[in-house]
């Protein structure tokens, strides 16, 4: 079976980065005001003769006055330095009130991913099942995607987002031909941009495009993002991203 992105399936993974933390922190683009920080952590566990990548972010700030906080735990399955999607679940809360949950499995033998959903403002409970599809992936796992690309030798491609609460949406993806310099933290870092843009028809013309920056060498971890913070009409923001194990 061979699926290039389906959600990560045996997807090659740099076995540096096992063991390592990342801090970001972002701010409001229109004024450079603070908006929030979170981490990421990756460590290894084993569990029932089975190796997992066992991936955590957390993430807190404040927006339109209210405090937010987030976490979102990944599991893969890790074997001979791949990475297959096995679950995900993830909570938000606002002001300390819960805002948002959700759990999505992944199921191979059948090639679905089973998705539930809360959201305790709207009163909505999500369950359904979505197929995995090719070009499928996580918008989670968006950071070990694009990651990956320099090193597959992608320039140009066409994917779907999985959200939360199973909705799916294509966008496309260009990979600049070669590295320039950003600013991270003070520093200056040598990175490849990536720029993401809404694959929606008409409408896509008034989604703006976000971009990202990676390394420009091996394990390519991201280092910048600049675009809203989640959907369209969301707040433009910079985030700056460095290792901190």
């Amino acid at each position: 079976m061979t699926l290039p992105a389906a959600a990560l399936y045996q997807f090659a993974f740099p076995a540096e980065l096992i063991g390592r933390q990342y801090t970001a922190q972002t701010r409001l683009s229109k004024d450079g005001s603070p908006f929030g920080e979170s981490t990421t952590k990756f460590e290894k566990l084993l569990y029932q003769g089975k190796t997992f990548l066992v991936v955590t972010g957390r993430s807190s700030g404040t927006i339109q006055g209210k405090a937010f906080a987030s976490r979102v735990v990944r599991y893969f399955l890790l074997a001979d330095g791949r990475i297959t999607s096995y679950s995900l679940q993830g909570e938000t809360k606002s002001d300390s009130q819960p805002w948002t949950d959700y759990d999505i499995r992944f199921n191979w033998a059948n090639l679905t991913a089973l998705v539930k959903y809360n959201d305790y403002q709207k009163k909505e409970k999500i369950s359904k099942t979505v197929p995995l599809q090719p070009q499928l992936v996580a918008i989670t796992d968006l950071d070990l995607y694009l990651s990956s690309l320099p090193a597959r030798g992608v320039r140009e491609e066409k994917l779907k987002a999985l959200l939360p609460n199973g909705q799916t949406f294509g966008f496309l993806l260009k990979l600049a031909a070669g590295p320039a310099t950003v600013t991270s933290q003070g520093r200056s870092v040598a990175a490849r941009r990536i720029e993401l843009k809404p694959d929606l028809g008409l409408i896509s013309n008034f989604i703006p495009n976000v971009n990202y920056w990676v390394k420009a060498e091996s394990p390519y971890e991201l280092v910048r993002y600049a675009g809203a913070i989640s959907g369209p009409g969301s707040p433009d923001v910079i985030q700056e991203i460095w290792r901190t194990d």
